[in-house]
């Protein structure tokens, strides 16, 4: 980027060279040499520092790469009136400033009615962090593992107003059951009273449901077929309703039953297990299981007539036999009776609710923690915060508050193009949230000779098509383009 300056060219012999491109005139500064051994000659490395004057060949327009290679030249003061470009682009500028406006003031602070019934959907991810002065960062139960110090990033999404209510960071080492019980102390002291949680497999524990208990509140808690304690109760219902069509349940491809019993044997309350089972489901799962046990079977074939000790993975799908001494790997089989288990288990999952409900209600619930889900994606390929990159406690506290307001500025974006695209008879490609900001940002304002910004041109009839989902049109877009072209003026 060209500074809104010009500098004397500066004094440096032999380091300076002058490169003409099209009608410009670029000044490159040597600031290296690199001697090739090989060939025998020397390489200079040369970077670019800014561009000619054309009304005065001793000056020059400066870059950021001056000021880094002289940083002890005289500047002149700064204007009283900063550079702007003579094209903004406002279409995205106006859309989140009214969400902004809207959302923050009024929704945010005032809708928050704690009498009502919602179910919050609670899930963590976390982030790299190598820098040693963030307390935060310590070696855990990496998600991506990378071998790096982590810290824990959790997010509490109201899935009935479809918004986030609340994050928490904490230490890398703490894992997502240990760290529940926390968050359903903080809930309270929020104030929400009539909640339940959504919850994934990994927050499964016995500690944790009687927690729950004892705090009021419902839960939905994922569970794996392969779980011991439920696989008793497949195979008790396998075959009694896959079939039937009472009991399908169509906008998730899947057949559900609900059976109730206690969860534990010391359980004071019955629990609904909403068992379902899923054709695809099933295929992938045969066909990974399948693979998984041909690659056992030839790493185990690489190592016959080897001293070799083996994990508890291949012990529990094969037979392993050795030498009479039980040190050498001579053979292995199939664990037959065990590997067909896993095979009746296949395309199936189960759901515990706390309060009595039916099978798609059920899968409706945990379903609608997908926004949830999205929120995470969003903020590692959208937002570019896969890694914190910072070097202080306060910078990281700063960063992950400014990503949690963009969060929910961009999960307000995806539920506006999502009820909007409900309404339309096609399916556009540009109600997406990257999509519907790419066509936005075409809404350009250009300054003119009269130095005043007016818009480029009108608005299309896609750029309306979104603007219809957040409630605008575009003679609200004509509106603040002229009160942004006044305040420009002032």
């Amino acid at each position: 980027m060209y500074l809104d300056f010009l500098v004397k060219i500066p004094d440096a012999p032999g380091k300076l060279v002058r490169v003409k491109k099209k009608n410009t005139i670029y000044i490159d500064y040597e600031y290296d040499r690199i001697y090739d051994r090989d060939k025998q000659y020397t390489t200079p490395k040369r970077s670019t520092i800014g561009k000619l004057s054309k009304a005065d060949d001793t000056m020059m327009q400066p870059n950021q790469n001056f000021l880094k290679f002289f940083p002890e030249a005289d500047l002149p003061e700064e204007k009283e009136r900063a550079y702007r470009s003579s094209c903004l682009r406002i279409g995205t500028y106006i859309v989140i400033k009214k969400i902004v406006k809207d959302y923050f003031l009024n929704v945010w602070n005032e809708s928050k009615d704690h009498r009502e019934k919602i179910y919050i959907s609670y899930d963590s991810t976390n982030k790299n962090c190598q820098a040693g002065e963030v307390e935060m960062s310590e070696y855990g139960h990496a998600k991506d593992e990378k071998g790096l110090p982590i810290f824990n990033y959790a997010i509490a999404y109201d899935t009935h107003n479809n918004e986030p209510l609340f994050y928490e960071k904490y230490p890398g080492s703490i894992n997502d059951v240990a760290q529940l019980q926390f968050l359903l102390d903080k809930v309270q002291g929020y104030g929400y009273k009539k909640i339940g949680f959504i919850l994934d497999r990994g927050y499964f524990s016995k500690g944790n449901i009687e927690f729950m208990d004892r705090c009021g509140y419902e839960f939905v808690i994922m569970v794996k077929g392969l779980a011991s304690f439920v696989n008793q109760l497949i195979h008790d219902n396998k075959g009694t309703f896959e079939n039937k069509r009472v009991h399908n349940i169509p906008e998730y491809n899947v057949s559900g039953m609900t059976v109730k019993k206690k969860l534990y044997v010391t359980d004071e309350s019955d629990r609904y297990f909403h068992i379902y089972h899923s054709i695809s489901k099933e295929s992938s799962e045969r066909t990974g299981l399948e693979a998984k046990i041909q690659q056992m079977t030839r790493y185990l074939s690489h190592h016959t007539n080897e001293i070799k000790e083996f994990g508890a993975s291949l012990n529990k799908y094969f037979e392993l036999y050795y030498d009479e001494n039980q040190e050498r790997f001579l053979f292995a089989t199939e664990q037959i009776g065990a590997i067909e288990r896993e095979i009746d288990l296949c395309g199936y999952f189960v759901i515990i609710t706390s309060r009595k409900m039916t099978a798609k209600e059920a899968i409706n619930l945990y379903k609608s923690c997908d926004a949830s889900e999205k929120l995470f994606q969003g903020d590692k390929s959208y937002l570019g915060n896969k890694s914190i990159r910072v070097h202080s406690n306060e910078s990281a506290s700063g960063k992950i508050f400014i990503e949690f307001i963009a969060l929910i500025i961009r999960n307000k974006i995806y539920t506006y193009l999502k009820e909007e695209k409900k309404n339309l008879d096609k399916k556009p490609n540009f109600m997406t949230v990257p999509a519907a900001i790419k066509e936005l940002e075409k809404i350009e304002m250009v300054r003119q000779l009269d130095n005043v910004y007016r818009l480029d041109h009108a608005v299309t009839a896609t750029q309306k098509a979104i603007l219809k989902a957040f409630g605008l049109d575009a003679t609200y877009i004509k509106y603040k383009a002229a009160e942004i072209s006044s305040e420009l003026k002032r």
